[in-house]
């Protein structure tokens, strides 16, 4: 039987990446303050998103990333959720880069139209965030 099915998943994920503070101190050996730039861990935000996945004939074949399901689960224009979607942001062109060089070298043709649907709905969404 033929036909289409819409389905839509849940995504979660989280990431911690370095951000730089503005001053640390520590004491040299004669006593005397020392003040360098010091790395401490940004907030790690849970990035969650929907995604509709439209199937034909049991295969995928297109994945979209509702653009207004990322980072749904802070309050909108808070500071949180400018941070959940700046990591979201990061995130979806990393992996937009990581599936297309994927895409380019895979020698496979069924495994290169699955790339392909993933590597299409990251950089939608990278793009569209």
């Amino acid at each position: 039987m033929r036909g289409i099915i819409l389905t839509t998943a849940l995504i979660l994920f989280a990431s911690t990446l370095p951000a730089i503070s503005a001053t640390c101190q520590k004491y040299g050996p004669q006593g005397q303050v020392i003040y360098y730039k010091c790395y401490e861990p940004e907030p790690t935000y849970q990035i969650n998103w929907y995604v509709t996945t439209t199937t034909t004939n049991d295969k995928v074949v297109k994945k979209v990333i509702k653009p207004d399901s990322v980072c749904y689960d802070y309050a909108s224009g808070s500071i949180d959720y400018r941070g959940c979607m700046s990591q979201a942001k990061k995130l979806f062109k990393k992996k937009c880069d990581k599936l297309t060089k994927s895409y380019r070298n895979t020698g496979s043709r069924d495994h290169a139209k699955a790339i392909k649907v993933d590597k299409e709905s990251y950089c939608r969404a990278a793009r569209v965030i």
